[in-house]
């Protein structure tokens, strides 16, 4: 078993081609579930 990270920076735009790399290496998350991470990470709900 072997873990990777991504790393995220806060207050920034996340690109299309982000969101769908991060989707293809964790699909479970979901774009709409990392939106709201991202968001709540910001500070902003």
């Amino acid at each position: 078993e072997s873990t990777t990270r991504l790393a995220v920076r806060r207050g920034t735009y996340l690109r299309s081609y982000a969101l769908a790399f991060i989707e293809k290496v964790c699909p479970e998350i979901g774009e709409e579930n990392l939106k709201a991470a991202i968001q709540k990470q910001n500070g902003s709900e």
